[in-house]
């Protein structure tokens, strides 16, 4: 009875350490960006067309800070923003490629040194940023066209769900 006793009790113990390698194991590897959902990790690639995707939809016209002939003071900080009235979009990817070379650079830390926590990343809900430089352009009161340099910080999933970062 002692041995069956044994047995059993050093089975649980090997079942609880391989939980632990297994576990350990999987969250090195969503820490460090692997999809589990397709199971592989994103190109550089993959992840910059998720942020221009997201800049296309969701950023479009931006609000520029410190353009004076057409910036209104902002009621609350007081500082002069413009948010394009007559924005002009791009058409798809390749316009915004095309006009905006050497747009996107991937880093792990945005604007002032932010970085998501520890769990952020543990959870997959976080790989990288993708810092987005762009031309945002307008059409002024004259009816010229014009455009002024942007440049937004885009958080990326392991995924590829792109989301706002602060």
């Amino acid at each position: 009875m002692k041995k069956v006793v044994e047995i059993a009790r050093r089975c649980f113990v090997g079942l609880l350490v391989g939980l632990a390698v297994i576990l350990c194991v999987a969250g090195a590897l969503s820490y460090s960006g692997f999809c589990f959902t397709e199971w592989r990790f994103l190109s550089d690639e993959e992840k910059i067309r998720s942020a221009v995707g997201y800049v296309l939809i969701y950023s479009n016209p931006p609000q520029l800070k410190g353009y004076r002939p057409y910036a209104k003071p902002d009621p609350v900080s007081g500082r002069l923003t413009l948010v394009p009235e007559r924005p002009i979009r791009y058409r798809d990817m390749d316009e915004f490629f095309a006009i905006n070379e050497n747009c996107c650079t991937i880093t792990t830390r945005a604007r002032k040194g932010y970085w998501p926590g520890f769990w952020s990343r543990l959870r997959g809900y976080f790989s990288c940023f993708v810092n987005v430089k762009y031309q945002v352009r307008f059409v002024v009161d004259d009816g010229r066209g014009m455009s002024l340099p942007h440049s937004t910080y885009v958080a990326i999933s392991n995924c590829g769900r792109a989301w706002n970062a602060p």
